[in-house]
């Protein structure tokens, strides 16, 4: 099942590749970002991952909304664990802003790598979260198969699941 998702993520992809460059020469911030898709970061946040000693906490929030849920969950968080640190990713811009305007304090925000397992490998690699925490709904398989190799606790937050698709998503390991 593992390698059908695999090949149809590369080919949706590939199809959409030609939006995604068209995106990539009209919007600066998409531009700026780009290697923060497939893992990659900058030295400066490298170090600062690199610096932090205490329990860290990967938040991942796909757009506003979900955004504002992610630093209400990291609120309260922080109340019973002050020392945590926090990486929280986001996939469109309106998180990033979002972000950028509700939290700074140990917090590093990033777009979410895409799904191709070397790139989810390579944010785990840099993350090194102690556990997860995905705001509603945005399940990716490879981000959670490795983190079941890597035995990190994943949480699902302020995530609604009718029974019908619950039982679907069972169906699926």
């Amino acid at each position: 099942m593992h390698l059908l998702y695999r090949i149809a993520y590369s080919f949706c992809l590939l199809v959409l590749a030609p939006k995604g460059f068209l995106a990539l020469l009209k919007r600066k911030e998409y531009r700026r970002h780009l290697g923060q898709r497939f893992g990659f970061c900058s030295s400066a946040v490298k170090n600062r991952l690199a610096a932090q000693s205490t329990e860290r906490c990967w938040i991942h929030a796909v757009s506003a909304g979900e955004m504002r849920a992610g630093l209400v969950f990291l609120q309260a968080l922080r109340r019973r664990m002050p020392e945590l640190q926090a990486v929280i990713t986001t996939t469109t811009a309106a998180g990033q802003t979002i972000g950028r305007q509700g939290y700074a304090d140990r917090v590093e925000l990033l777009y979410f790598p895409s799904d191709f397992a070397f790139c989810q490998r390579r944010a785990y690699r840099l993350f090194k979260p102690d556990f997860i925490a995905l705001v509603e709904q945005d399940l990716w398989p490879n981000h959670l198969r490795i983190a079941r190799k890597l035995d990190i606790p994943v949480f699902l937050i302020n995530a609604r699941m009718p029974e019908p698709e619950a039982r679907n998503y069972g169906r699926i390991r």
